[in-house]
């Protein structure tokens, strides 16, 4: 602690931490010794803090510690503040009275592990280097504590703004880092976001992450399209050993065409059936494969399953994902190097029509969190529709129409999807647990001239809005509410426009696809929608329209241009009387 008449030695002085020392030193009465690098930081250690011109000295040269000395008789200095380096450290050091400290906050002779004479703690010295990083790491409750002080001595008057206080946009944060570099800064510099900034910045180079040859990688049910192109993926760097769950014993052309492949490549590719939800089956291919491949240090589960909808059904989607994810848990070797779950976006957003695939999901997204907390290695890679491989790119192109399914998301390449697994399982990176792709902002939906899904209006996703982010553009019109709208229509043929407008729109939602793809000459159902859509788009109707419209009604015959003739009269929201109807 501070006292009042120690004698104190601040060194970069015209800094932001050099004036706050100041400060606080002049506060307790403490006697003054500073160093500048440039005459204009000397005037303004002169001329705003007043402090005495034989107590100032230029850290350009050792001189300053032989000045101390004289002035102080040999005692010397209590305290040392050093961000200096080389002589001028040790200088400095050397500089200590009996029972002083020094407080160390460069970094420079750290990091090159630079060696000091021992001779000073004969004085019963000590030194400390102050780590801002690593006090937040082990010590939070000092660091909220000192922030505490510090908002404390500010209120008092005591800590005061730095002298200048450069405001700069962020895209003049080059500039500002060199003149930190040139020792040239004075006071504080203060960089603020603008819409238009550009800032550069540098990508941290890194090395790829290679899969250890002497190991052995899982991939259960990775005979897929998704699969193999991990499985290439891994070989490329550099597995060697890879073995396959797959619940049929057929194998395909295009598997048999990746065995040769890996094969020539060096990789040993064992195909086991088994299906991961039978406990006694997997135990029994684990145990088998002790003997013919190396240890096993990873797995990637991307065991699913689709269909709709009887019980057995539901649990047939349901088991790969819960009861397989967790006998893999159960079964595999505590020690994994890493431990990934191919889950689904649809977990998060929700499946209409498949509520057994989003719960399987979910479940991945838990047991990965669980398998954290133990101390294990986990992650899971929520995926949505990834072009040319995998589930959807190998099967009709409208599946997720035909299933009632929201196709929201967007759709990631192949090399995406490598990158994105690379992240999580390099332990370089410390990945989240949790990687959610293929989620959009609002202007990409509005750019492909697609409504904003509904999704979007959950809290959870509030931070995709274009509001919210910096440098989007221009902010959403503000749309008039449909019941608004109907109130003041004056004829029952413009109440119909107006709920025809509304109707395409809420139909182009549901289904993902630009409101110009809604042909209003069609049913609904012939425009993709089926009777479990169908629910949530009559709920819209009672909501937004204001209208109690029969199932029947909704999924019958009628084209969409003489529903919503039929909808208009049915609204609460329609004032128009019958006898003021438009001209047909």
């Amino acid at each position: 602690m501070l006292a009042k008449g120690d004698k104190v030695l601040i060194h970069a002085t015209a800094g932001g931490v050099g004036q706050a020392a100041i400060n606080y030193a002049k506060s307790v009465g403490a006697e003054i010794f500073a160093t500048f690098s440039t005459p204009e930081k000397r005037d303004l250690l002169v001329q705003n803090y007043g402090i005495a011109e034989d107590h100032i000295f230029s850290s350009r040269d050792m001189k300053f510690a032989k000045s101390v000395q004289q002035i102080t008789g040999g005692y010397g200095v209590d305290v040392v503040l050093n961000s200096l380096a080389g002589d001028a450290l040790r200088c400095s050091w050397d500089l200590l009275a009996p029972f002083g400290r020094f407080i160390e906050i460069g970094k420079k002779d750290i990091q090159s592990n630079s060696r000091i004479e021992l001779r000073p703690l004969l004085r019963s010295t000590s030194i400390t280097c102050v780590d801002l990083v690593t006090m937040m790491k082990c010590r939070p409750q000092l660091v909220k504590q000192l922030t505490e002080d510090t908002i404390r001595l500010w209120s008092e008057g005591v800590v005061k703004t730095a002298t200048p206080t450069t405001v700069s946009p962020l895209s003049k944060l080059v500039e500002g880092f060199e003149t930190l570099r040139s020792g040239r800064g004075t006071g504080k510099m203060v960089f603020v976001p603008h819409a238009d900034d550009v800032a550069p910045i540098v990508p941290e180079q890194q090395t790829p992450f290679f899969f250890k040859q002497d190991a052995t990688y899982v991939l259960s049910d990775g005979l897929g399209g998704l699969g193999r192109s991990i499985a290439r993926w891994m070989v490329s760097r550099g597995a060697r050993n890879l073995l396959f769950l797959s619940r049929s014993e057929n194998i395909t052309p295009v598997v048999a065409e990746m065995e040769k492949l890996l094969a020539e490549q060096k990789c040993r590719v064992q195909i086991a059936k088994c299906d991961v939800t039978n406990a006694a089956e997997l135990v029994r291919v684990l145990d088998q494969c002790k003997s013919s491949l190396p240890p096993i240090k990873g797995d990637i589960q991307g065991a699913m399953q689709l269909s709709n909808i009887t019980y057995d059904a539901y649990m047939a989607v349901l088991k790969p994902k819960v009861l397989g994810s967790w006998n893999l848990h159960k079964y595999l070797p505590a020690d994994l190097d890493h431990f990934v779950f191919l889950s689904s976006a649809t977990g998060i957003l929700g499946n209409r029509g498949q509520a057994n695939y989003a719960a399987g999901n979910t479940y991945q997204d838990a047991l990965a969190e669980y398998r954290r907390s133990q101390g294990l290695s986990a992650n899971t890679i929520d995926v949505g529709a990834i072009l040319s491989v995998g589930y959807v790119a190998e099967h009709s192109p409208r599946i997720a129409i035909n299933k009632g399914v929201s196709v929201e998301l967007e759709q990631i390449r192949e090399e995406e999807l490598h990158a994105i697994l690379e992240y999580a399982i390099d332990p370089r990176q410390n990945p989240p647990t949790h990687v959610v792709t293929g989620l959009a902002n609002r202007d990409k939906y509005r750019t492909k001239g697609m409504p904003t899904p509904s999704f979007m209006s959950f809290p959870l996703f509030a931070h995709l809005n274009s509001e919210s982010l910096i440098g989007s553009a221009s902010p959403e019109r503000t749309e008039i509410p449909v019941e608004a709208l109907l109130a003041q229509s004056t004829t029952l043929d413009e109440a119909a426009d107006i709920i025809k407008t509304a109707v395409t729109g809420r139909l182009a939602s549901l289904l993902s696809v630009a409101a110009a793809d809604i042909d209003e000459d069609k049913s609904v159902s012939a425009d993709g929608i089926d009777s479990l859509v169908a629910i949530e788009f009559r709920t819209f109707l009672a909501r937004e329209v204001k209208a109690d419209v029969p199932m029947l009604d909704v999924m019958g015959t009628s084209t969409i241009k003489v529903l919503c003739r039929k909808i208009a009269p049915l609204s609460r929201a329609v004032e128009v009387k019958q006898d003021q109807k438009g001209s047909e």
